[in-house]
């Protein structure tokens, strides 16, 4: 789970990073030529690259969610099994770190 998290959060700083550097970048577009084509065009570019970093952070929150789902289901499990000298025992699974 954390380690997924920390994936997720470095995506995320690494998306904010490229977010910069295309503000940059566009920022330098318009004042170098300063037309209003390249500024919308700029702009188009920019709301994609917002719309697909939303996307892929929606996505990456629902697969740690059902990853922590998966967790919740491996921890639940638990079995008695007796030996043939008599003995009983109780095997569980643990995942905490």
């Amino acid at each position: 789970g954390n380690e997924a998290r920390n994936n997720l959060m470095a995506r995320l700083d690494s998306a904010k990073v490229n977010l910069e550097r295309i503000a940059q970048m566009k920022s330098k577009l318009v004042s170098d030529n300063n037309k209003p084509e390249l500024m919308e065009m700029d702009i188009k570019t920019l709301e994609e690259e917002h719309g697909t970093l939303l996307s892929d952070i929606a996505g990456e929150a629902e697969y740690l969610q059902s990853l922590q789902h998966q967790i919740e289901k491996l921890e639940g499990i638990s079995h008695v099994i007796k030996c043939v000298c008599g003995q009983e025992y109780k095997v569980e699974v643990s995942l905490s770190a």
